[in-house]
Formats: structure tokens, C-alpha cells, sequence
């Protein structure tokens, strides 16, 4: 039915979001997913791109070979010589698209599905992956029977599931969401959607309905998330992070942690582009320095927490 409303429908560039917005009407606007913004692409964006590529191909020798796919993890990092390899050949091919082209992601994903990447090039074009923030607001109203029933339908394995209990026996949902978050698996992956089908089984309706309406905040940075983010940083990225934010320093390295957390807050709450959309100049000389900004964290080795607000500010944008 929809792929004959699809060749009968006029304006094809627009059949997505009229798709959606019907959904919505129906309390399903989450069925299916956003297109990302069109004009920016993050460099913590290209990590990602250049990290599932090598997946592709590694992933099957890996699963062969009997091993533990996290071993692989560890190599997602940033460092100068991301400036070669595949990261280097994905920034070569983002630069060649037009620049004041509002089409520009498009086309770079068409670039990739015409070599050949034609799920990763999906996974780029649509913003399939939300924050971790959204998650852990998508789950935090659980129980903790509940909670453990979630952590086996997630398929976390018995190491994954282990860290994330307190030694009361209660689930760490944070780490719950970050482990899950960080599996590798085949793109693209409907996060949103897992999560929704894994809540109905453990008979949390209510929720999986929130999250399949798009009523669960996508636009809030959850404090216990950042923490969770900052406190496995060294003391001196912390301490760039805080020059970088411009942000003043404290006295010991939690000072400076609660003081990143804090800027990082007001960073997304500040983020608010439907009023500066009677000024179109105004909003893209915003986004670009904000882009700029994130990118910077990313070259300080920050990648986490410059993933997270990306993912933060996409899910404003695409509101």
C-alpha cells in the first residue's frame, strides 16, 4: 500500500515528512524516522561512518574467529591518525559536496550507496540513533524487577549485566543504556523501536506507546549521563573541556566535573533555533560555531560527550 502511495505521490521529496506527520496524528510518529539535518556533519559523525564501515567487513571474521566483539571497541578513538584510513577518505568525500547546498547529506549518502553502502548510507541519511539522555528519561520510570527484565531482553550479556548492578541488587540504568548503546551490530538499528517492542514484552504498554508517539524528551541532557560520561575522562581532558566551555575552574576534578555538566546544560538549553528562524543568516552562523565547538571536544579526545550532544541537538532540530 505505501510503496503504491509512493509512486502516486507528487512531491517525493516531501513524502517522508507527510508520512510522518500522518503518523503522528495517529500517535505513531516514531514508526518511522526523522531525516537528520541536511547541512552539517559532525566529525564525531564521520568517527561513526568510519567505524561501521570497518565493522562490515570485520565483523564476520570476528563472530568466526569466536571473539568478544567489545575487544574491537577500543579502536574507536579519536587521535591524529584518524586524519588517515577511512576517516580521512570520509572527511575527502564530505568536503567534495557543494557547501551551500541544503542537500549536502543527501548527497553524500548517495555517494555511499552508489559504492556500495547502501544500509549505512540510511543509517547517515536518518537520525535512527537518539541520546543516551533520551534513553535513560525512556526507562527511568521502571521498576527494578522491571529494570532486570529489560537488561535480559536487550540482550546484554552476563559481564554487561553484571557491571551494571549496585551491590543491592539495584539497576544502573545509565550504564544499563551505554552498554547497550556501545554493542556493535548491523546498521541501520531502530533504537527507538527495540526499545519500545522490549518494554511491550515486559508489559510497560504505556511507555512503548510514549516512545512510538515521540512523547519522550528528546532535547533534556540527563545530569547522570554526563557524569556517567565525564567520570571516565582523564583529568586533563576535563580541564580542556573547561578552557574549551570557557567554563570556570574548580579546585579538585569533580569541581570541574559538576562545572562541564552545568556548561553542557545551558550549552542545550540555550540551543533554540525556532527563534532564530526569522533570521536565516543568524541561525546558520549559530549552528556552525556550535558545530565548530563540538568538533573541537572530538579532537580532544572527548568523542563520547561530543556524540551525546550531537545527538541532543539533532533531536531539537528535527522537532
Amino acid at each position: 500500500m505505501l510503496k503504491r502511495w509512493k509512486s502516486f505521490y507528487r512531491k517525493k521529496e516531501t513524502c517522508h515528512s507527510e508520512l510522518r506527520k500522518s503518523l503522528e496524528t495517529l500517535g505513531l510518529k516514531e514508526c518511522i524516522v526523522n531525516v537528520a539535518p541536511a547541512k552539517y556533519l559532525y566529525k564525531v559523525e564521520l568517527l561513526r561512518i568510519a567505524f561501521n564501515l570497518l565493522m562490515r567487513d570485520v565483523l564476520p571474521f570476528i563472530d568466526a574467529l569466536g571473539m568478544n566483539p567489545k575487544q574491537i571497541t577500543k579502536y574507536k578513538a579519536s587521535s591524529p591518525e584518524l586524519e588517515r584510513g577511512s576517516f580521512g577518505l570520509l572527511q575527502q568525500l564530505w568536503k567534495r559536496t557543494p557547501k551551500s547546498d541544503t542537500h549536502r547529506r543527501r548527497d553524500f549518502c548517495l555517494a555511499l550507496r552508489n559504492i556500495g553502502y547502501e544500509g549505512l548510507a540510511r543509517s547517515v541519511y536518518l537520525d535512527y540513533e537518539p541520546s543516551q539522555s533520551e534513553l535513560n528519561s525512556t526507562v527511568s520510570v521502571l521498576w527494578n524487577a522491571e529494570r532486570l527484565q529489560i537488561c535480559t531482553r536487550l540482550e546484554l550479556g552476563e559481564d554487561d549485566q553484571a557491571a551494571c548492578l549496585g551491590t543491592e541488587g539495584q539497576v544502573n540504568l545509565v550504564e544499563v543504556v551505554r552498554r547497550w548503546t556501545h554493542q556493535i551490530r548491523p546498521v541501520p538499528y531502530h533504537y527507538r523501536r527495540e526499545i519500545g517492542t522490549c518494554l511491550r514484552a515486559a508489559g510497560r504498554q504505556d511507555v512503548a506507546d510514549q516512545i512510538l508517539a515521540g512523547r519522550k524528551g528528546k532535547m533534556q541532557a540527563d545530569e547522570n549521563v554526563l557524569r556517567n560520561i565525564c567520570r571516565r575522562l582523564e583529568a586533563d581532558k576535563i580541564n580542556n573541556l573547561c578552557k574549551l566551555l570557557d567554563l570556570k575552574r574548580g579546585k579538585s576534578l569533580e569541581e570541574n566535573i559538576i562545572s562541564v555538566i552545568k556548561g553542557i546544560n545551558k550549552w542545550i538549553n540555550d540551543f533554540d533555533p525556532s527563534s532564530w528562524k526569522s533570521k536565516l543568516a543568524v541561525t546558520q552562523l549559530k549552528l556552525k560555531h556550535r558545530k565548530k565547538i563540538n568538533n573541537n571536544m572530538f579532537y580532544l579526545g572527548c568523542h563520547e560527550l561530543a556524540e551525546e550532544i550531537m545527538h541532543l541537538e539533532n533531536g531539537i532540530l528535527s522537532e
